[in-house]
């Protein structure tokens, strides 16, 4: 419940015209509101929520925030209006507001890769002992992360928000936002080169999570990784973990199930565990690592850990392994792809036994602006390196790839009906295929066809 002088409090914003006093919550989308709710229109590069104020209204909504300038859309209305100078900030002031009223210990994580599945895996091992809220699957942007900060309705012990990004400031302003206790940088790679133009641009970007976490908080440092491994604030306490490198908290495999996981011991300071984890991928261990590390951390006992580690799965669309009917395997990595991720899952696949053909489909890596020649044609002289029976590649930036590509049989398709009816006509009984790409190719409807 909110009063209309905590939305006044949280803004700064002027009251045009009082109503509703309370209301039930918030919302931005005029389709969705529900009644007693205050609406929210936020801004976007093809829509303004400010179009939508009449409709939200009439579908139930108390009352409306509107930017000064855009006063004139609420002239006939007879409802609360609260103004203000911009609604995403206001949006964003809304959910500080409400993080500085709760008590809860946040965790924020950030990164390059793994920042869903780290979050994901660190939650269910939460719950084993905590109540935990948390942004629901990767709403990491501002919209995403306010949102689900202002929806919590209770008072969770720990709470716990993936933050992403793809231009500068926008971790400093996640994380001013969230203000967590403990926050963590899973890896630095190359993502969203498009908006941080560089590899030390990206881990400038990424490093603000550190810069602006509360004073006398945790950072979770990964000691193998360069670009931030040196990170230094006297404000704060800093907890190292690694796989490669000595750190307080480490991990090593003691043995390998192929399609099944592994066995891994986790050395969490000052003791030890052994869990069987069924996450494919060697750099899905560093996921597992951070979030066993800060579970600990956070005062979860080590058999509850375990017990988490050993129960949970791989996230759907992420290095995700499906048995077809046919009798063939489908790795589904459909979510998303940057370089880094690229090659950890080929490098991954290549690892994995198969008894049949490995099949590869391989679709456009996004956002890497300008580097975007460079990534492509590097990914074929990596796949030049590895072992493979076809490899087909979709999309207008994996072109370069293609013809980099110098093993195998490969082929370049320019329509997703063309590569399924191809890539059906040599699947086979015991066959292996990888699918990966970036979401915008809609990749993961080629594993449901095929599945």
């Amino acid at each position: 419940m909110w009063h209309y002088k905590d939305i006044l409090k949280a803004t700064k914003g002027e009251l045009i015209k009082l109503k509703a006093e309370t209301f039930n919550g918030i919302s931005t989308d005029s389709r969705t509101i529900k009644e007693g709710e205050l609406f929210i229109p936020l801004k976007g590069k093809k829509h303004d929520g400010h179009d939508f104020i009449q409709h939200a209204m009439k579908n139930f909504g108390s009352g409306t925030l509107c930017e000064f300038n855009k006063l004139e859309l609420t002239s006939n209305l007879d409802k609360t209006i609260i103004a203000v100078k911009d609604t995403n900030m206001a949006l964003a002031d809304v959910a500080y507001y409400k993080r500085k009223l709760m008590n809860s210990t946040f965790v924020a994580i950030t990164g390059s890769c793994g920042k869903t599945t780290t979050k994901e895996v660190l939650v269910h091992i939460v719950k084993k002992s905590k109540t935990v809220a948390y942004n629901e699957k990767n709403y990491n942007n501002l919209f995403g992360v306010a949102l689900s900060l202002v929806g919590i309705d209770s008072n969770p012990e720990v709470a716990i928000f993936e933050l992403g990004t793809n231009a500068p400031g926008e971790i400093k302003t996640l994380t001013q936002v969230v203000e967590p206790d403990i926050s963590v940088i899973t890896n630095v790679r190359p993502s969203h080169l498009e908006g941080l133009k560089s590899i030390s641009g990206v881990a400038n970007e990424k490093l603000d999570i550190y810069r602006y976490t509360k004073e006398g908080g945790i950072l979770f440092v990964n000691k193998d990784e360069d670009l931030i491994r040196e990170f230094r604030d006297d404000r704060k306490r800093i907890c190292y973990f690694g796989i490669k490198n000595p750190a307080d908290f480490s991990l090593s495999v003691e043995k390998s199930y192929g399609w099944d996981g592994y066995e891994v011991n986790i050395n969490l300071g000052k003791e030890e565990s052994r869990a069987k984890v069924r996450l494919l991928g060697k750099h899905n261990l560093y996921n597992v690592l951070i979030a066993a590390s800060i579970a600990y951390t956070l005062g979860i006992p080590k058999v509850k850990i375990v017990e988490a580690l050993e129960e949970f799965g791989p996230y759907p669309m992420r290095m995700n392994p499906k048995k077809s009917e046919k009798g063939y395997v489908i790795l589904d990595d459909t979510y998303n792809a940057n370089p880094a991720s690229m090659y950890e899952a080929l490098r991954t696949f290549s690892e994995l036994p198969c008894e049949g053909k490995k099949i590869l489909v391989l679709g456009d890596m996004n956002e890497l602006g300008e580097y975007s020649v460079y990534y492509h044609r590097d990914l074929g002289r990596t796949l030049n390196e590895i072992d493979f029976h076809y490899a087909f590649f979709f999309g207008e930036k994996i072109r370069d790839t293609y013809l980099e590509t110098k093993k195998g049989e490969k082929l370049y398709f320019e329509n997703m009906g063309e590569l399924l009816d191809r890539l059906l006509s040599v699947l086979e009984e015991k066959d292996c295929v990888l699918i990966k790409g970036s979401r915008s190719l809609n990749l993961d409807l080629l594993v449901k066809e095929i599945g």
